[in-house]
């Protein structure tokens, strides 16, 4: 685990260890694109990966395509930069244990990819973006999803009952005081 969250890196030159599973940078003032540079390893690249946690930056351009060669990861927040770009469509069709997509408030554009496939998937954020067409008709393959937010986007769509969220007792959520 590499924690270096909170702080004030305003860039990276390489994340050491191979065998990395969390790698927390969020809350620093990171610029600039994701360089695959960071991850200097052969393919999977890095193959232990579980956490990528990198929101709340200066991120900017795509989502690299080696992401889609990560297949231990599990959680994945880019969430609160200023990304753009359309959305791999690899991210859909994770069949491995992507569990966490968050991707809001950045400025991802085109449509939602139509490749879910990955019923382990619980949370998908893609709100405040600048997402546009219909609702995949894939997300009905997400039969885990818990949390849907496609709000502040430019979706034309009749939202139907294609998405069966997963239901929790009351007692399985904290008390709120």
């Amino acid at each position: 685990m590499l924690n270096l969250s909170n702080n004030f890196l305003t860039s990276l030159e390489q994340i050491p260890g191979k065998y990395l599973q969390i790698l927390d940078l969020h809350s620093n003032l990171l610029q600039g694109p994701i360089l695959s540079t960071w991850f200097n390893l052969p393919p999977p690249n890095p193959p232990y990966l579980s956490l990528l946690l990198i929101s709340e930056n200066k991120l900017t351009g795509n989502i690299p395509s080696l992401i889609c060669n990560w297949t231990s990861l599990v959680v994945l927040d880019l969430s609160k930069n200023n990304m753009s770009g359309t959305i791999p469509e690899c991210l859909g069709n994770y069949s491995y244990g992507l569990q966490f997509i968050n991707l809001q408030a950045n400025s991802f554009h085109g449509k939602i990819p139509d490749s879910f496939t990955n019923n382990m998937l619980k949370n998908l954020l893609l709100n405040d973006n600048q997402l546009e067409g219909s609702l995949p008709r894939s997300l009905a393959n997400c039969t885990s999803l818990e949390v849907l937010n496609l709000g502040n986007n430019n979706l034309t769509d009749t939202f139907s009952p294609l998405v069966s969220f997963t239901s929790k007792s009351p007692s399985s959520y904290p008390e709120i005081q």
